[in-house]
């Protein structure tokens, strides 16, 4: 009979001294993560599961670790080979088949950063990759990437790779306590600063999320004192069980997540441990049933095929998931789980002899990142593989890209504008340019429109864009796990610098992803939010309110100034990028309707924008306003292509032959401000 961990029945069967109440642990973790990523809300903080793995590992590792130093088993090599074997397996089977799905569906600029993601994973650097490309964990956008979850195994291996040596020279130090505890608060304090200043480094870098494994690594190492009476090992797992209950189920703030707001259910998790690692308890005998346990045991496997389920799952349908076929993806996902565990996390756990030189599992993971990096490089470098579409929809997808003027000039986030020389300068003639483009990315979209009509006068514009900043410079916004956005505000005080230095501008078009802002689309970053004095989050009423008062403001103080202004209004979004949505249909032979957003949808979607900015318009005299939606739009709807030319590039930028509708009305509200008979200047009023 296969022993136990070798056949299904490892799954209930356990040695003697084995901690189910652990696995029951686990199981929290991986069920609230897996609820979360799948929109089942009782637990609105879920994405916290992953800071409870942190701290399991942490402990286990760390007392792994001492255990073995103490008895003089330890090396390097058998505690390598055993984080290979446990980790690189089943995540090695998920990146194949999550590579198989993505060059069957995803298209070629997407299988592009699949290929980076890929390569990322295969060499453990993918929060690096995270970090450096400011992807937004919570942002919309990121729920198309497959490999976004994969951040976390990064973390864990770097901490890996790093603790055993930091902690062997100190195993027997009257120190180990103290060093520990230096590190931890070091740690902490890090992530605390960085989810204000640096959000996206505060999430996904190890010096920023190591508190959390140390927690788990203090408790090993003896730092909380024994509790020696039943009724205190009870109301620590109690307590434990409410403090993580309450960051799961978001009663706890995570206005500083992964710093201060994650506390809760750190603290949590090592009541819970510490509880059970004396006598059984009733929470760790809870833990410990067979049911948590079992899901405890496949929790490796559940969470490394949950996500990319849920994500070729919308990619496929180009949709979001209904409540059916979300459930139908984590039962196919726990199906997959259970045949990982079985078929490829037990096999090669199998105990071998660790006295090799060069244990056999080296290699064998080197193999598999090549081949996995292999993988990766034909991805990237074959451009995605776009003989894989007909060429009538591989044309398409090129002539909606983003054009390189669009990319050059919008700045990235936390960088400065764009305000010297003729990169960002467009129309005709020599003169310095006398129209400011004012905005964020949408503004990118629109200055282009603008050249025609200012090439036909004689003049130039100059753009000033920031990505996920509206033109709005006394805004008070925050991120989306409640930082301060401060390039926003700072971004605005330039340019208002910079029009008081060059009087030659004479005209200043406002543009922005307004319905975005005002929480109108599912769209977008949603980076940005109003927030009150406090930095709390407005409602949406009053965050309407606040976007009114705000452009009005603007409005008042640049016709103060002697400025004419016009005002871009909103462009209506498509819930899928037109031209993506065509595309991966004739990848995938999936049927359905692109590009088209009916006219019950587009109205509810840009009324209260175009309301707001036609009544400041209203407040102040001389002040316009376009609206891109009467080019557009018509009777039917709002429209993503015209003929089989794409007019969006994604779900909400234009593309050129988008923005090129837009000439007409353009040249209707500025005609008579570029006339060159017109003698106002900037003191006149206008």
């Amino acid at each position: 009979m296969a022993a136990p961990g070798r056949s299904w029945r490892g799954l209930i069967d356990a040695p003697a001294d084995y901690r189910k109440d652990i696995d029951g642990l686990r199981a929290i973790a991986v069920i609230a993560v897996l609820l979360y990523h799948a929109e089942f809300r009782p637990f609105s903080g879920g994405f916290l599961g992953v800071d409870i793995f942190f701290v399991i590992s942490g402990y286990l590792i760390t007392g792994l670790i001492l255990r073995d130093a103490a008895g003089a088993r330890f090396t390097l090599g058998g505690f390598y080979d055993r984080r290979i074997r446990r980790i690189i397996p089943a995540l090695a089977a998920m990146l194949a088949f999550s590579a198989l799905a993505a060059f069957l569906m995803l298209l070629p600029d997407e299988l592009v950063d699949f290929g980076k993601n890929l390569a990322a994973a295969a060499l453990f650097s993918a929060n690096f990759l995270d970090w450096h490309t400011s992807l937004q964990y919570f942002a919309p956008h990121a729920r198309g990437n497959p490999l976004l979850h994969v951040w976390s195994l990064a973390v864990e291996e770097q901490f890996y790779l790093l603790w055993p040596l930091l902690l062997l020279p100190l195993s027997r130090s009257r120190w180990l306590k103290a060093a520990i505890a230096l590190l931890l608060a070091a740690s902490l304090a890090a992530a605390a600063w960085t989810s204000r200043s640096d959000p996206v480094a505060g999430f996904y870098m190890l010096p920023t999320r190591a508190w959390e494994l140390l927690a788990g690594a203090a408790l090993a190492a003896g730092w909380i004192p024994p509790l020696r009476r039943a009724i205190w090992r009870i109301a620590a797992s109690i307590a434990g069980v409410f403090f993580m209950a309450a960051g799961l189920c978001g009663l706890v703030p995570a206005a500083a997540y992964p710093g201060l707001g994650a506390i809760a259910v750190v603290a949590g998790a090592v009541l819970v441990l510490h509880a059970g690692s004396q006598a059984v308890n009733p929470v760790g005998a809870a833990l410990g049933s067979a049911v948590p346990s079992v899901i405890g045991r496949i929790s490796y496997s559940l969470y490394l095929y949950h996500w990319p389920l849920l994500v070729f799952g919308r990619i496929y349908l180009g949709r979001d998931l209904q409540p059916s076929e979300r459930a139908l993806a984590l039962a196919i996902c726990a199906a997959a789980a259970l045949l990982s565990w079985r078929f490829i996390e037990q096999p090669f756990r199998r105990h071998t002899n660790t006295r090799r030189a060069i244990p056999r599992s080296f290699p064998a993971a080197a193999g598999a990142s090549a081949a996995l990096l292999l993988v990766a490089a034909v991805m990237i470098l074959g451009k995605g593989l776009p003989a894989r579409l007909p060429q009538t929809s591989y044309r398409m997808m090129l002539e909606a890209r983003t054009s390189d003027f669009s990319q050059r000039c919008v700045a990235p986030r936390y960088a400065e504008p764009i305000l010297s020389g003729n990169a960002c300068v467009l129309g005709a003639g020599t003169e310095a340019p006398s129209v400011l483009v004012w905005g964020d990315s949408h503004a990118a979209r629109i200055a282009p429109a603008l050249a025609p009509v200012l090439s036909a006068a004689h003049k130039r514009l100059r753009l000033v864009a920031i990505g996920g900043c509206p033109p709005l410079p006394r805004a008070r916004l925050f991120t989306a796990n409640d930082a301060p956005y401060p390039k926003c505000p700072q971004f605005g005080q330039t340019i208002l610098r910079y029009l008081a230095q060059h009087p030659e501008i004479r005209i200043v078009v406002l543009a922005g992803f307004w319905t975005d802002y005002l929480g109108d689309t599912n769209l977008g970053d949603h980076i940005v939010r109003f927030a009150d004095a406090r930095g709390l989050h407005l409602s949406h009423q009053a965050a309407r309110t606040d976007f009114s008062d705000l452009l009005n403001e603007i409005v008042h103080e640049l016709q103060t100034r002697g400025l004419r202004v016009l005002i871009a209004g909103p462009v209506p979004a498509h819930d899928v990028a037109p031209v993506r949505c065509a595309a991966r249909q004739a990848l995938t032979g999936h049927n359905g309707t692109c590009g088209l957003l009916t006219a019950g949808q587009a109205q509810a979607q840009l009324s209260f924008a175009s309301q707001a900015i036609a009544d400041v318009v209203r407040r102040n005299p001389g002040s316009r306003v376009f609206w891109p939606a009467t080019a557009l739009c018509d009777a039917a709807g709002c429209h993503g292509f015209q003929g089989d030319r794409p007019l969006y590039s994604d779900e909400d930028h234009l593309s050129d032959q988008g923005a090129s509708l837009l000439v007409p009305a353009l040249k209707a509200a500025l005609q008579s401000w570029l006339d060159p008979f017109e003698r106002s200047n900037r003191q006149a009023s206008p």
